[in-house]
């Protein structure tokens, strides 16, 4: 159809082809949200005590949530204090190479994945049984409890951006240590 629609331009019957892509709107671009550090909390404190690793690997790490859901209790370093994705539900590959790219955590999140690991299997994020957890559940879980916490943006427990980091609370920023307030430590 665009061939013919050009062939149309160029012999002088169109004055521009409705198909081409350079007149084509431009796709519009999905607003990226960015929870406040109470609203992950929030979110935290508001899940079944099992899946709220998700949360954390999810806030702080910035795991999608089927990446969460595959999260394995080998790949995190506890004493270096990185993680190293390496896969995602139910044992696939990640979605692009710079997902594979090792991770800095706070002591604070090592401390919190620690304790998770002490009474999961494999898997970081998994059910009352220690059985790994599909994101299907994750997400489930999330939708159930949105209304709950005040400012979410409709349909965003529904996206992995309702837990995307927030800038004081990423693993990257240099405040990192102090994100939540009843693990913070003496400053060095």
């Amino acid at each position: 159809m665009s061939q013919i629609l050009g062939e149309a331009v160029h012999d002088g019957l169109l004055a521009r082809n409705p198909c081409s892509r350079r007149t084509s709107p431009r796709a519009g671009q999905q607003k990226v949200y960015v929870a406040t550090t109470q609203q992950v909390w929030a979110l935290h404190d508001s899940m079944p005590q099992h899946l709220r690793t998700a949360i954390l690997l999810g806030a702080f790490v910035g795991l999608r949530i089927a990446e969460a859901a595959g999260f394995r209790f080998d790949d995190v370093d506890f004493d270096g204090a990185m993680v190293y994705p390496q896969r995602q539900w139910p044992d696939k590959p990640l979605e692009t190479k710079a997902s594979y790219n090792p991770l800095p955590i706070p002591a604070e999140l090592v401390d919190m994945l620690e304790t998770s690991a002490a009474r999961s299997g494999t898997n970081l994020v998994c059910d009352e049984l220690c059985k790994p957890v599909s994101p299907w559940v994750i997400g489930w879980n999330l939708r159930g409890i949105k209304d709950e916490i005040p400012g979410l943006p409709e349909g965003a427990a529904s996206r992995t951006s309702a837990i995307t980091t927030p800038p004081c609370c990423s693993a990257r920023a240099p405040t990192s240590r102090r994100f939540r307030p009843e693990f913070a430590t003496e400053a060095p």
